[in-house]
């Protein structure tokens, strides 16, 4: 199944459900990302960007438990470092996704096979 993803050489995935986390990681790292960083909460993806990780493309689920994946968004586009990060919005919610605007790279709605989260990194991590 590899494509040879890269460039992407760092995704940081944000979603509250476990299960599609790891099954994610394990995905991107087949595909031959090297660093995948998984967080469950609006409040571990600011930890993993406050050690200065700056990644390739974030994967951001728009409906975290008891939280609004937008308000992350937001903030990645008011930094001047992670504002030219892409960000790929995934949500069951397809007017959540409409809603969204120009200020994500890609829309993914839920319930996303694999293989199409690794097409639209393939499409956003373009050099």
């Amino acid at each position: 199944m590899s494509t040879n993803l890269p460039p992407c050489a760092s995704v940081l995935l944000v979603d509250d459900d476990v299960d599609t986390l790891e099954t994610l990681e394990e995905v991107l790292t087949f595909e031959g990302i090297a660093d995948v960083r998984p967080a469950r909460t609006l409040g571990e993806a600011d930890q993993l960007l406050a050690t200065g990780f700056v990644p390739s493309a974030v994967v951001l689920d728009l409906a975290l438990a008891g939280e609004r994946g937008e308000v992350l968004l937001a903030r990645l586009r008011a930094d001047p470092v992670l504002a030219r990060v892409p960000v790929i919005a995934v949500s069951g919610d397809h007017r959540a996704l409409a809603s969204i605007g120009p200020s994500v790279a890609r829309t993914l709605l839920k319930p996303a096979r694999p293989s199409d989260l690794v097409e639209a990194l393939r499409e956003v991590c373009r050099v």
